[in-house]
Parts: structure tokens; C-alpha cells; sequence
């Protein structure tokens, strides 16, 4: 009987832990536009391309985003202008790491570690795919890094 209760407190246990990280994914956030960063270039999206260098930049508001098969590139980042409703210190929290960068041009900068990101870059010998930048109501975040500029 002992190791039926204590069985069932550690299933209840185990799926409360699973609930939670369910819950709290780092992509549970509002965004304005978006960003798909790749050296891969796809006629079907011309009317929202820029090029930098050898990358296309492919920017969707929220809205457009949804409406696109994006998946057909290989993506060298996405970056994320947020709304200025989101709390960074939230965002960071649901991170299994993060620390606090310099600042650049009035941006506060923010590196951190979601082991559910399966891509990342070594930045200070450190795992890095999130990085925020925030400057009052601008909230830049980009996976791995902000490939586009703040």
C-alpha cells in the first residue's frame, strides 16, 4: 500500500513539472513582426525580402506570419519585435539560464539558454539561443542571436 501512495505522488508530481514547463514556453509571447533570417531565397516570398549581405530577411507582421509555410527554409535565425506589454523579467524567468550583457546604443542586453530550442551559439563559452535587447518600450529577441540589428 506504501509504495502505491508513493508511486502516485511521484506520477502526480512528474505530470505537474510537465504541465508547468508546458505552460511556460519561452514562444508564449506577443509579437508585432517577425523576422526569418536564411541564406535560402524563395521567389514566393519577394514582396517581404530584404537582403544583408549574404542573408535574406523575410519580415511578416503577426497577421502574415501565420499565413505563410515558412517551413520550406533553412533558417540561420528568427527574430522577434515584441509588444511593449511583455514583461522581460518573465520572459527571462521561463529561460533554464540567462545573464545580463552590456548595453548597446541604450539597449540593455539579455543572453540566455531554453534547452526546447534545440539550435545554439557559444557566446563567452557559454550555450546562447535567446538573446533580448530592450530599450524602454522596445523589446527586440532573437533565436539564437538578433541577426537583423535592435
Amino acid at each position: 500500500m506504501k509504495r502505491m501512495i508513493v508511486f502516485l505522488l511521484l506520477f502526480i508530481v512528474a505530470c505537474s513539472i510537465l504541465y508547468f514547463k508546458e505552460q511556460t514556453k519561452i514562444d508564449d509571447f506577443d509579437f508585432y513582426k517577425v523576422t526569418f533570417v536564411s541564406k535560402d531565397y524563395k521567389e514566393e516570398f519577394k514582396n517581404y525580402i530584404s537582403k544583408n549581405g549574404n542573408q535574406y530577411y523575410y519580415t511578416f507582421d503577426n497577421l502574415q506570419s501565420k499565413n505563410f509555410n515558412i517551413n520550406s527554409l533553412k533558417l540561420d535565425g528568427v527574430v522577434y519585435y515584441l509588444d511593449d506589454n511583455i514583461d522581460v523579467n518573465k520572459l527571462l524567468n521561463k529561460l533554464d539560464f540567462f545573464y545580463q550583457g552590456k548595453n548597446v546604443e541604450d539597449y540593455q542586453i539579455y543572453y540566455g539558454y531554453d534547452a526546447d530550442i534545440k539550435d545554439f551559439v557559444y557566446v563567452g563559452g557559454k550555450k546562447i539561443n535567446i538573446q533580448i535587447a530592450k530599450r524602454s518600450n522596445d523589446i527586440v529577441l532573437g533565436s539564437p542571436l538578433i541577426l537583423t540589428g535592435y
